[in-house]
């Protein structure tokens, strides 16, 4: 059930944004009115002031009273690193409380919605950066794959035979700023494109990376 008076949400036109191509998200925080730019990625003062209406809409003066008619800058300071579809998010959390919850009847202040709104890239169950490079690097050549999360298979699809070749101080660096630009667009709220079951790299004869692939599992045992 539903926290009263809590009881519409704002029409969301689609939001694209650059980089690596994928699908958009259907929507995102702004009404048509102060829409921003489809590049933004990151909050700005505009998103602070949509939350402000909401705030106001759902606690009427209560809010008013706690927090003012604006943003003093604590608020956006506090919330500037998150995503527009993560404040969204966690919006949309507060609304669907249950009567008796949590600030069903007082205001969270800038720290408690931002846990909020933090719940949304806890849901997303991205891997850290380490674990999906150990997870490619041992999958390489298998020939049946279950990938851990999306992000990591669509990684994986854009590596190339020379990824293999390289030794980890130089691999990583280049993996990391590919796959963290991958999570960085799924928690703007992109959809990863359709992939084929098979995205790894075909079964290559090559006996210098095999020597290479066991001299790093003895340095991993201490051999």
């Amino acid at each position: 059930m539903s926290v009263h008076p809590i009881k519409t949400i704002l029409s969301k036109p689609s939001w694209h944004a650059p980089s690596l191509t994928m699908e958009t998200p259907a929507h995102h925080p702004l009404s048509p009115s102060t829409s921003m730019k489809p590049q933004v990625a990151h909050l700005t003062t505009q998103h602070i002031a949509w939350l402000w209406i909401q705030f106001i809409r759902i606690y009427g003066p209560l809010f008013i009273n706690k927090h003012g008619n604006k943003d003093s800058g604590v608020w956006f300071e506090t919330l500037q690193n998150l995503t527009p579809i993560a404040l969204e998010s966690g919006m949309e959390r507060l609304k669907k409380l249950s009567a008796g919850a949590k600030f069903t009847e007082f205001p969270p202040n800038c720290l408690e919605f931002k846990a909020l709104c933090l719940a949304f890239y806890n849901d997303l169950r991205l891997p850290k950066a380490s674990d999906a490079y150990c997870e490619i690097k041992n999958k390489a050549y298998s020939s049946s794959i279950h990938w851990s999360h999306p992000a990591v298979k669509f990684t994986a699809q854009k590596l190339s035979i020379e990824f293999l070749t390289l030794d980890d101080a130089t691999a990583y660096p280049l993996f990391k700023a590919a796959y963290e630009e991958v999570c960085h667009l799924v928690r703007q709220g992109h959809s990863l494109p359709g992939m084929p079951d098979r995205v790894m790299l075909p079964r290559t004869p090559n006996k210098e990376l095999a020597r290479r692939h066991l001299q790093q599992i003895k340095q991993h045992l201490g051999a």
